[in-house]
């Protein structure tokens, strides 16, 4: 935290005139409404044409915001909220993009500031020296490309190091959760780029003995990163997902070493992203005289349980009542179809990572599990399986549990957010991509059930 704090305090110094330039050139040009397709050459059209900013806004807004001092711009976040006020065609529909552009015309009615200290939102003194130099739509370009091909080049490293199983998670990871449409946002590309880098780091790692320090390391600077940027966008889930499997990659020789691995990279892990976000909210505690631990706790338990109806768009809502006859807000505390609601809603987002189509979406997830499945039944009642494959099973379940484990915890935020919480279905695709790669490689041994 303390590099971002510094970050945001010399972020500052640079002032927001250059920045509302460049916003305001984005809005006039139309760059702001640009819409992006999920994989390269391949564009999106209709519902999944989606304004590729309109998650960014928040952040640009936080750099619009009018700090009062110093030491609130060092270490605070605000955001702005937009005023009664009709729509503007110019910017995206969402509430964050229509503040902004409220923020920019100081002539109509203007957005309310308010602080939104619960994430450290790292991208703030980012996005900041961004908009002082660089064009909205180079951003997009540079962000894009550069994450969907993080993610390449690790499988490309992974081949040429014959660590078959992890090139096939990488490029999983890159072709099927939307890397190319949400690696240009930068409030998910920080995400996807520290799950490109700790998958590098399982492949660099992965040999005859790797050490446990290295493990605890990067699980350290892993958590550390994801607690930075995360604003329960679903990083933490997938990254405790590629901890499972990348540990039991690891060592190839060594399978039975997997438990220690696992445990010493996911204590590191939640150590550092619980320290990052007490930091944050220490710090300003004491800065503001106010227990913000307190005072985000109610925000917290609304993601996890209570009446989802004063955040539900009404929008979302009349859809879900036309469609499937039932009132969502409702359906969300019902036990028999709130499950059915969330299968609903997630299998129309699986679009997402099926390149806009809800149907390859949901034929990769169901060939990933189908994959876990199969394998699994065949390996683990044989005495004789290889053991490599049987601990690759059972980090591939895990990984799918925490998965489960995390919707059903923070269920009212998991209903509401699906159309970027839905990326969570990469797990089992990069399960079955993994977990195929290690039984063709079973099956070219000798002396496995699995010939």
């Amino acid at each position: 935290m303390a590099t971002v704090f510094a970050g945001s305090r010399a972020a500052a110094s640079l002032g927001d005139q250059r920045a509302r330039a460049t916003l305001r050139a984005a809005i006039a040009d139309g760059s702001i409404l640009e819409t992006r397709g999920f994989v390269p050459l391949i564009r999106s059209s209709g519902r999944w044409a989606v304004a590729v900013h309109r998650h960014d806004c928040l952040i640009f807004t936080a750099v619009l915001a009018a700090y009062p001092d110093a030491t609130s711009a060092t270490l605070r976040t605000a955001r702005l909220g937009p005023a009664a006020a009709p729509l503007d065609p110019r910017v995206p529909e969402n509430p964050d993009c229509q503040a902004l552009g409220q923020a920019l015309d100081p002539a109509g009615p203007q957005p309310a500031m308010a602080y939104y200290d619960r994430y450290p939102m790292a991208q703030r003194p980012i996005a900041q020296v961004l908009l002082t130099f660089v064009p909205i739509r180079t951003v997009t370009t540079v962000l894009g490309w550069t994450t969907f091909l993080s993610f390449v080049a690790v499988a490309l490293v992974a081949a040429v190091r014959r660590t078959w199983s992890l090139a096939a998670a990488a490029l999983a990871f890159a072709l099927f959760s939307g890397t190319w449409h949400f690696g240009a946002m930068l409030y998910f590309a920080p995400l996807d780029l520290a799950h490109a880098a700790f998958l590098g780091f399982a492949v660099m790692a992965a040999g005859e003995r790797p050490r446990l320090a290295a493990f605890a390391v990067a699980g350290a600077l892993y958590g550390a990163v994801i607690g930075a940027f995360e604003m329960l966008t679903g990083g933490i889930p997938v990254a405790l997902a590629l901890i499972a499997m990348a540990t039991a990659l690891a060592s190839p020789s060594r399978p039975q070493d997997w438990g220690g691995r696992l445990a010493v990279t996911v204590v590191a892990f939640c150590v550092a992203l619980a320290g990052v976000f007490a930091v944050k909210l220490v710090a300003v505690s004491f800065a503001t005289g106010t227990n913000l631990f307190v005072e985000h706790a109610p925000a917290l338990m609304h993601r996890l349980r209570g009446d989802i109806a004063p955040e539900l768009s009404p929008a979302v809502a009349e859809r879900m009542r036309a469609v499937f006859g039932i009132d969502l807000a409702a359906a969300a505390r019902d036990p028999v179809q709130g499950p059915l609601v969330l299968a609903a809603i997630y299998g129309y987002w699986s679009g997402l990572i099926g390149w806009g189509s809800p149907i390859i979406g949901c034929l990769v997830v169901v060939v990933g599990f189908g994959v876990l499945v199969v394998a699994s039944l065949r390996a683990f009642p044989s005495p004789t399986a290889s053991l490599r494959l049987v601990t690759v099973l059972r980090a591939c379940w895990l990984a799918v549990a925490v998965q489960i484990a995390w919707v059903l915890v923070f269920w009212n935020h998991a209903l509401l957010h699906g159309f970027f919480m839905a990326r969570l279905l990469v797990v089992p695709v990069l399960c079955g991509a993994v977990v195929a790669v290690e039984v063709l490689r079973v099956r070219r041994g000798a002396g496995s059930v699995l010939r």
